[in-house]
């Protein structure tokens, strides 16, 4: 969808309503034909230029409609970022800083200052290392212009130590969060095979660049990216517990961090989101509750914040389905995602509408409908991109090739056990359980010995499930 129509449909009441009255000050001719095109897309549900054109009944903004979209764009982005409610600690510090450059090409020095002052500290207080250094040189150029040598020795000389220090710290942090990202990405590209060799040995190099680290700590900032790093490397090795370890003591601190800034909050959904699926892959299904019940309390007025929390809800609620039973029935499940699918209008990021395209596949095959669960695998395998979401499409073909084995379509088997090998190896190695997995359904597809058969549905059901399927394979494939 075109970036104006998803912007126009994201805005609450109050954002629409502030931008009416901000643009009814204006008489000027284009800016009238501005609004009427705002309006139209405002009232026109999942709006696309085929839609809006047929409304428009202004020759000069039909024939110049992409100039008029364009302004249009442009104009609203601006009010939104001047007269945005919410502001971050970032937009206070930046509005000092407005402020105070204003008194200053006015002359009034002192004044000028002071606002600094007040943006120096929020930045201190705020860890905002890199915004703190550019103030201090925005102050240094201002104290030129007073004759006030005392304040001036505080500031750039005696100061410039503190300067010093702070810098430290932002490369420090710089340095941790590019360790980080290599967890990230590596996770991202190869994924969380169970004994991938490469994972072990990247592991084993990201905690010995750590450990250089673990007495360079000087800022919260900084002590949250190394215990985050920690966090990844658990996950990527299923160590859950070490994982829920790190992210209580991030969680202690941000709880203690006032509400009051919105990425206060988003910070502190994200780690709550950890915590849940921490318990939850480690069977302790109340406590993911207890969780649950915090995440839902907290305050949600961005689309950003309301995206992470629809991409949590509706994959908890499918792998609640799967594991215990409870909850909504798979079809009253899937009526909501897709009903949200269209409010979001395309914002979920590609990856994690894969994930959630996957599980709704698993919750389909788990309760043995498995035409549907072949159309949500096939919406995957359509969308996917060729370079990247490697793990979860290797998850979904292996989950297509059971299917097959459950609707008896043995013609398809060899053809799609042989293709989704080669798919994988030229990634990574197979897995021991992805061996033994396929090597099973492939001899037992030809074979009707049931208690045999019976062995394969258990591995099956706890492959699906995540659970260890290897054990039961292996004494199958060997029996």
């Amino acid at each position: 969808m075109n970036s104006l129509y998803q912007l126009i449909q994201s805005l609450t009441s109050a954002e629409k309503k502030f931008f009416r009255l901000y643009s009814s000050r204006y008489e000027l001719s284009h800016q009238k034909l501005e609004m009427i095109l705002f309006d139209i897309i405002a009232k026109t549900k999942d709006p696309t230029d085929k839609k809006i054109k047929r409304k428009i009944k202004s020759r000069q903004l039909l024939n110049q409609l992409n100039l008029y979209k364009h302004l249009l764009y442009k104009n609203l982005l601006g009010h939104l970022a001047h007269y945005h409610l919410e502001k971050s600690a970032e937009d206070e510090v930046i509005d000092l800083l407005k402020k105070s450059k204003v008194l200053f090409q006015k002359a009034m020095y002192s004044e000028s200052v002071r606002f600094l002052d007040k943006a120096i500290a929020l930045a201190r207080e705020n860890e905002l290392f890199a915004l703190f250094l550019h103030l201090c040189e925005v102050r240094n150029k201002y104290e030129r212009s007073r004759t006030d040598a005392e304040r001036y020795f505080r500031d750039n000389l005696a100061g410039v130590a503190e300067e010093k220090q702070m810098n430290e710290q932002q490369r420090i942090i710089i340095d941790l969060r590019e360790l980080n990202n290599k967890i990230n990405y590596q996770i991202m590209m190869l994924g969380v095979a169970e004994d991938s060799r490469i994972k072990k040995q990247f592991s084993k190099n990201i905690l010995k660049q750590l450990n250089r680290f673990s007495t360079l700590l000087r800022s919260k900032r900084a002590q949250h990216l190394y215990w985050k790093s920690f966090i990844s490397i658990a996950y990527m090795n299923q160590d859950y517990k070490t994982a829920r370890h790190y992210l209580q003591k991030i969680l202690n601190d941000q709880e203690k961090i006032p509400g009051n800034h919105l990425e206060n909050r988003e910070e502190l959904f994200r780690g709550y989101y950890l915590l849940l699926w921490s318990y939850f892959f480690q069977g302790e299904y109340v406590k993911a509750a207890d969780v649950f019940k915090k995440i839902n309390g907290l305050k949600v007025n961005t689309h950003n914040l309301s995206l992470l929390k629809f991409d949590l809800f509706i994959n908890y609620e499918i792998l609640t389905r799967i594991h215990t039973g409870r909850g909504d029935s798979s079809e009253e499940i899937e009526r909501k995602l897709l009903d949200a699918y269209s409010s979001y209008l395309g914002l979920l990021d590609l990856q994690n509408t894969l994930v959630i395209h996957m599980n709704m596949a698993t919750l389909f095959f788990v309760e043995k409908k498995f035409h549907k669960s072949m159309e949500w695998i096939n919406k995957l395998l359509a969308h996917h991109q060729k370079h990247r979401d490697f793990e979860v499409v290797t998850r979904a073909r292996i989950l297509q090739i059971l299917i097959q084995y459950e609707l008896k379509l043995l013609k398809l088997l060899k053809y799609s056990i042989l293709s989704t090998k080669r798919f994988i190896s030229k990634k990574r190695a197979l897995t021991t359980e992805e061996v033994l997995l396929l090597s099973a359904i492939q001899r037992l597809s030809v074979k009707t010995d049931e208690k045999r058969n019976q062995l394969l549905e258990k591995g099956i059901a706890y492959w699906v499930k995540g659970k260890p399927a290897g054990p039961i394979l292996a004494q199958l494939i060997s029996g």
